[in-house]
């Protein structure tokens, strides 16, 4: 109904504050956000969202080719939780990564502390989100980034050639990482540290300069090396490709690399949401599909709530297994008496776990 009823900007924001009242007392009611007071994870990221017909508002054609819309998403994670949606603004299909994004984060950062969070928040985010107004913001905002780096004029490709060989720390991964530009497992890797000032021209960028570390990351390029029992000559010396991650988040830098790879779990946010009812906008009014796609996140948020109320391992369980284990339940309501029975299946795997939060969730109420 509130979809239906969203007509403007005014609607929309509405909704999302009843989505951020509803994720305070999901945090304050819920053991939804365990090791809060220590270090959470603030993830940005955008996605295209392919629509359909010649009167949809704000579908524009984007870089896939596609005719599309765009949502801005931020999710918080920790090392003791699974991602919750903080936020998610719809766009128009031609927006860049970085349009909207500083006062976003700033409005996540803020909702984050409302929700009880008292540690180190650590904004992560692509190289989409590299520019020094985003950074501000999230330095003004009182949290600490880490983002990955895009070279602009070289600087950053003069900086890692500046680093000692013996900087160099060899890092081994216990979940192979795939790399996409090789197309191979990756199961080792060297990252070194050193300092780096980016931002430097005022003129296209005034909210810079912005002095942080710099944690580079480096691997062999296999595609070089072509070498093998034919009897091809092998490489003279080893190539590298280079990942910088611009940070000012205080760790070494084998957890910065491992923290920042962490934030790939905001695309499984974006695949639960896609195979739920973010699948489709289905208004072709553009304000109505902006409250869509926040109750969607709302739903999400109640979803994860459910998992950390009903056992351990649902707590990081996605929202498509929450459903089947937990919603979607074939039982049947029988009436006796004037009395509502519920009959679940016999032999059913999750009967216990699902009468427990049963009766965590309609629990009497307390006495005053």
């Amino acid at each position: 109904m509130w979809c239906g009823m969203a007509r403007c900007h005014g609607d929309v924001r509405s909704v999302h504050a009843v989505h951020t009242r509803f994720l305070q007392n999901l945090a304050a009611r819920t053991p939804l956000l365990p090791g809060a007071d220590q270090l959470v994870f603030l993830d940005i990221d955008a996605k295209k969202k392919q629509v359909h017909g010649h009167q949809r508002d704000g579908a524009r054609r984007a870089c896939t080719g596609a005719t599309s819309l765009d949502y801005l998403m931020v999710t918080m994670t920790g090392p003791l939780f699974a991602p919750v949606v903080l936020t998610a603004r719809l766009r128009d299909g031609a927006a860049h990564s970085c349009r909207g994004a500083a006062s976003m984060i700033r409005e996540a950062i803020g909702l984050a502390r409302r929700c009880g969070v008292t540690g180190m928040i650590v904004v992560r985010g692509d190289s989409g989100f590299y520019t020094s107004a985003v950074i501000t913001a999230i330095r003004k905002a009182g949290a600490r980034f880490s983002i990955t780096a895009r070279d602009h004029h070289n600087a950053i490709t003069t900086a890692i050639s500046e680093i000692p060989e013996n900087a160099w720390q060899p890092v081994t991964y216990d979940r192979p990482v795939f790399d996409q530009d090789s197309e191979t497992w990756v199961h080792t890797a060297e990252v070194a540290q050193t300092g780096f000032t980016a931002f430097t021209n005022t003129t296209q960028h005034p909210d810079g300069p912005v002095a942080a570390g710099l944690v580079v990351r480096r691997i062999p390029d296999r595609g070089n090396n072509s070498g093998d029992s034919t009897g091809q000559q092998r490489e003279l010396f080893t190539a590298w490709r280079y990942q910088a991650i611009f940070t000012d988040s205080g760790f070494n830098p084998a957890d910065t690399d491992h923290h920042h790879r962490g934030r790939a779990r905001i695309e499984q946010v974006l695949a639960d949401l896609n195979n739920s009812a973010a699948a489709h906008l289905p208004s072709g009014k553009f304000a109505a599909s902006a409250a869509w796609l926040i109750l969607a996140c709302l739903t999400h948020n109640l979803l994860r709530a459910t998992g950390c109320l009903a056992s351990r391992s649902h707590s990081r369980a996605t929202t498509g297994t929450l459903r089947r284990h937990l919603v979607q339940v074939a039982a049947r309501v029988t009436s006796t008496a004037r009395t509502l029975t519920l009959r679940l299946p016999q032999h059913w795997p999750w009967a216990d776990t699902w009468l427990g939060l049963f009766h965590i969730t309609h629990a009497p109420p307390t006495p005053a």
